[in-house]
């Protein structure tokens, strides 16, 4: 139901910032149908709950998985739409996600950092920006890996974390 998703946020997004570019509103669309958004919106109303989980999922924490609950939160706007048509789909959006979209705005977490770099790398003039692949050191259950970026062909800035996001 990606596609009732895709449709009532896009309609929502162009009735809320209608002076906001093409651009603009692809961005807010990305994040607001994100794994991480729908997750965190189902996780706010207990979606996981609801859910029949094996036990070793549940045990490992299966009902609080960010992935399983963006996903359960399609598939219940999926049989919303499917048992009531498009405005009982966007009166769901609208209760449970449509107000909460300038919050999520707001919330530097929810910042794309990697794509904001490489707008301003461009907008300077200076190329796409380089990101070699990271370097992890450690055992393998708790490798460190140390990542840096290159802008105009200099080190920019380097940071250090359990992942190479």
């Amino acid at each position: 139901m990606t596609r009732c998703l895709n449709c009532l946020i896009t309609e929502h997004l162009y009735k809320m910032y209608p002076t906001r570019s093409e651009g603009q509103l692809s961005k807010v669309k990305s994040l607001v149908v994100s794994r991480k958004i729908l997750g965190e919106i189902a996780y706010s109303f207990n979606l996981g709950d609801f859910l029949i989980f094996g036990y070793s999922e549940r045990k490992s924490g299966g009902n609080q998985r960010m992935s399983i609950l963006s996903n359960a939160f399609e598939a219940v706007l999926g049989a919303v739409f499917l048992d009531g048509g498009l405005d009982k789909a966007r009166v769901f959006l609208n209760r449970f996600l449509f107000g909460s979209i300038n919050g999520f705005l707001l919330d530097e977490n929810n910042i794309n950092y990697k794509s904001r770099i490489l707008e301003l790398a461009q907008r300077d003039g200076f190329g796409i920006p380089a990101v070699p692949g990271g370097v992890g050191d450690g055992a393998e259950h708790a490798k460190e890996f140390t990542i840096h970026i290159e802008v105009a062909a200099s080190r920019s800035a380097k940071a250090q974390g359990p992942t190479r996001k």
